[in-house]
């Protein structure tokens, strides 16, 4: 199955390394309006899911076929920011009782999982041209030349 066709407008954002000439595409209508945030996000999830969002509708990238992944994206990194502060507050190994009740230390579940959740958020990151590497393909310009970018906001966000 071949790598799906990067949008032309995408393209013209990150520059036109390869200098083949960018096709002209069908220009989809950005959604009328943003879907209400899901109950389910936490703080840290809502707060990414704004500034993605921010961002995508700035560079005129936004599509309504986005939200699921957005949202998937969301919930992962506020999931592993969650489990993130457990690790913290319990430590990475744990005393348990083993079959025999015998006291065992043993690795913390939740940082088991958080390194589970790490290879899908930093898809997210890719996906969403978040990651530092993204940050430099796209240009100023494309995302509306502000005095703070979305993207800005986001590193700071992230940093907490």
């Amino acid at each position: 199955m071949p790598r799906p066709k990067k949008p032309a407008k995408l393209r013209l954002i990150e520059g036109n390394r390869g200098k083949r000439p960018i096709p002209a595409e069908v220009e989809f209508a950005p959604p009328e309006k943003r879907p209400g945030c899901p109950a389910h996000l936490g703080r840290d999830g809502k707060r990414v899911r704004t500034i993605v969002l921010d961002a995508w509708e700035s560079a005129g990238l936004l599509q309504e076929v986005d939200f699921p992944a957005l949202e998937a994206f969301a919930f992962v990194y506020d999931q592993s920011v969650r489990l993130e502060k457990q690790v913290a507050a319990e430590g990475a190994v744990i005393e348990a009782l083993s079959a025999r009740g015998h006291l065992i230390k043993r690795p913390n579940p939740a940082l088991e999982t958080l390194i589970r959740l790490r290879a899908p958020l930093h898809q997210g990151f890719k996906a969403f041209g978040i990651g530092p590497g993204n940050r430099a393909q796209i240009s100023r310009e494309g995302l509306g030349g502000k005095e703070k970018t979305p993207e800005e906001r986001l590193e700071e966000a992230l940093r907490g």
